[in-house]
């Protein structure tokens, strides 16, 4: 078994699984079963995200560019163009505009809007 440094908890924890693994939940949802986040739920069909193993909603925000736009192609597959979540930026870590790092999507559009106004 391969190990990793742990860095919230300062210790040796065995190597997670990377990927992302994408299923069809039983109530017709996008099942998302992210191992390297211990993360998993389901985006429904009425664009809200049912979380499983009590994980908070706000804990969906943990991705980088390439898992975000992952994750919003199967969304985009699965319930089509309109559903709310094909936007990857929904589910970005952090994305980077000029000097600041935007921490959710309604920062993003702030920031966009006034980089447009000048």
């Amino acid at each position: 078994m391969k190990f990793e440094f742990d860095h919230r908890t300062g210790t040796m924890l065995p190597k997670k699984d990377k990927q992302i693994y994408f299923a069809k939940s039983q109530g017709g949802g996008l099942l998302i079963d992210d191992k390297k986040n211990n993360v998993r739920y389901v985006i429904e069909k009425d664009e809200s995200i049912t979380n499983i193993m009590g994980i908070r909603g706000d804990k969906v925000n943990l991705y980088d560019m390439r898992d975000a736009r992952i994750i919003a192609e199967r969304v985009m597959r699965m319930f089509g163009r309109e559903h709310k979540y094909t936007d990857f930026h929904y589910f970005l870590r952090g994305y980077r505009m000029s000097e600041n790092v935007i921490l959710n999507f309604d920062e993003f559009i702030e920031e966009s809007n006034l980089n447009e106004d000048e």
